[in-house]
């Protein structure tokens, strides 16, 4: 896995270019970007006045359209440079740098309708995504809240080897691609029980409701 410091020094140099790279994608690993945001968006079924927290938001893409649809909307990236164009792009959204696993900005809610998330979960390896989950699904979620993150996923750790051997040279061997099955065993060990669909060939969207006590 990718230390911290060299995702912000990636994503800090990826910043100025990201809309571009998202609009050209058609294939493995972002390709449908737009289609999976928006079957997030509809899962979501976002209200006016609904609380939501977009983490690893990036350039802002989801975190405006939860925004456009009457939210109130605060984001959180690794990168200061990401923020700051989440930041122009959106401005009723309020962003601030946050890292996925680590506490959110203290001047933040401490709970959230829906915290949503896309492409951004895949930089934390199976203990480190289970951990975070846990945590935003038990601390972070108002009663009956979702948690659904989109990312990049197989649905199983045979469709996942398959996706490798088949995109081996786009394939980051410093990130841990989501393998559906093995991600639901892991949270079922700690009482969550994740909806899954696959949405296309290389990207998944899960839904985990919120969750109390151990």
């Amino acid at each position: 896995m990718r230390s911290r410091h060299r995702q912000r020094v990636l994503f800090r140099e990826w910043a100025p270019t990201y809309e571009a790279s998202l609009a050209e994608a058609a294939g493995f690993p972002l390709g449908g970007h737009g289609q999976v945001l928006g079957r997030l968006l509809e899962v979501a079924a976002p209200a006016p006045g609904m609380r939501v927290l977009d983490l690893g938001t990036g350039t802002g893409r989801l975190a405006a359209l939860f925004a456009a649809a009457g939210c109130r909307v605060y984001a959180t990236d690794l990168s200061r440079a990401m923020v700051r164009q989440a930041r122009r792009a959106c401005p009723g959204v309020r962003a601030a740098v946050g890292e996925l696993g680590r506490p959110l900005p203290p001047s933040f809610p401490a709970t959230y309708h829906s915290i949503v998330s896309a492409y951004a979960f895949h930089h934390l390896g199976l203990r480190d995504k289970v951990r975070a989950v846990e945590e935003l699904a038990r601390r972070h979620l108002c009663q009956s809240g979702r948690l659904l993150v989109a990312d990049i996923s197989f649905p199983d750790a045979a469709a996942r080897r398959r996706a490798r051997r088949r995109w081996r040279e786009l394939w980051d061997e410093e990130e841990s691609y989501w393998a559906a099955r093995e991600t639901a065993a892991a949270l079922a060990s700690r009482g969550l029980a994740p909806g899954y669909e696959q949405v296309n060939a290389w990207t998944g969207l899960y839904v985990i409701t919120a969750a109390s006590g151990p």
